[in-house]
């Protein structure tokens, strides 16, 4: 069975991509060849076993319409596609692809009458979106199975934000994408995490660095700031400069840079703060100035062991969080959601494979 997931990297993160190979390692433990879209040069940095396959992909300015990159790559998903003709095809969050490069895969798998079932995933919403409009777009539409939300009916559910786009096929929720982090090794440190690190976190290293550097000096903690595979590390060594015991990293998969944590204080992207709502460390989320980034922040702090603190007040609050944090201690929390939700989302990819015929249940 061959399935392929495509998560672009062309906007602010990687967490479309970083959440697709997280997709494609489950995938593989249920009998899949898997092979994910290209990350560029910054996706070669995230974590991934060597079983899953790349299809490479021109990269692409977001913002340059005429880039002929945008052709070339979606010549090459269309060409993937009827050739290698995967059973199954995954789109993380945008249904057409960015500037809609998977509009002809979707148009072709049903004017040639491909057995591929193509499912969208969906973990969360921007806003609320309107009805398709364009009549090319609206037939591509059609070329889905269904939909999967990485999400749960009474917890940050993105299927009501689409109500007026329309849903394709059957939809279903299977719950959050998250990775487990391994039982406690080593020294404990007190950590920072990122994400891509593409946008500036000066403000979050610079108050990590003045309230946690003597926080670990005092208790004897170590210091570790993962920056993402997108920061400027040249920028971020100057602006930490003096601080010698801060383990500046630029790439590490969170479940590996947590499991020695004694607090964590994170961006809240949904890849990095599901894995770690999923842990029993105490965490300090920062949001970045993004509406679902604040309002995933606001609802995971309602948890135990969860506190917020926007960007503009860390310099202040931060001192006093990480001792709250550290005196709540490593302790199991209750979550209100699935944690399991790539290998329910591989397990509906492989029942709609054996549905196709050809592959034994």
């Amino acid at each position: 069975m061959k399935i392929l997931f495509y998560g672009h990297v062309l906007g602010l993160g990687l967490g479309h991509y970083a959440r697709s190979v997280r997709l494609a390692e489950a995938a593989l433990e249920v009998g899949f060849e898997a092979v994910v879209t290209s990350g560029g040069r910054a996706g070669a940095l995230v974590p991934r076993r060597p079983e899953v396959g790349v299809l490479e992909l021109s990269e692409a300015s977001l913002g340059d319409v005429s880039d002929p990159a945008w052709q070339a790559r979606e010549r090459t998903l269309l060409a993937y596609c009827r050739e290698a003709r995967p059973d199954v095809v995954v789109v993380d969050a945008l249904p057409f692809g960015a500037r809609g490069e998977l509009a002809g895969v979707l148009l072709a798998a049903q004017e040639e009458g491909w057995s591929t079932r193509l499912f969208w995933g969906l973990p969360y919403s921007k806003a609320v979106e309107g009805p398709v409009r364009n009549p090319r777009l609206r037939r591509a539409m059609a070329g889905y199975t269904g939909v999967l939300a990485y999400a749960e009916r009474d917890w940050m559910d993105p299927f009501p934000d689409y109500a007026a786009f329309g849903l394709p096929g059957v939809a279903e929720h299977v719950g959050m994408v998250t990775a487990a982090v391994a039982p406690a090794e080593g020294p404990p440190v007190l950590l920072c995490v990122i994400g891509s690190g593409r946008v500036s976190d000066d403000v979050v290293l610079q108050s990590f660095v003045a309230s946690a550097g003597p926080l670990a000096e005092a208790r004897g903690l170590g210091l570790r700031f993962v920056a993402g595979p997108m920061a400027d590390m040249d920028r971020l060594a100057g602006l930490a400069r003096g601080c010698d015991r801060l383990d500046l990293v630029q790439a590490c998969s969170v479940e590996e840079a947590a499991r020695d944590a004694a607090v964590v204080v994170s961006r809240v992207g949904y890849n990095s703060a599901f894995t770690l709502a999923r842990t029993d460390i105490p965490l300090v989320l920062a949001p970045a100035t993004l509406a679902e980034q604040t309002r995933r922040a606001s609802l995971l702090a309602e948890l135990d062991g969860i506190w917020t603190c926007p960007q503009d007040a860390l310099e202040s609050r931060l001192p006093a969080l990480l001792e709250a944090a550290l005196a709540r201690g490593r302790t199991p929390r209750s979550l209100p959601f699935r944690v399991d939700g790539a290998q329910r989302a591989a397990r509906r990819f492989r029942a709609a494979a054996v549905q196709m015929g050809g592959v034994k249940g």
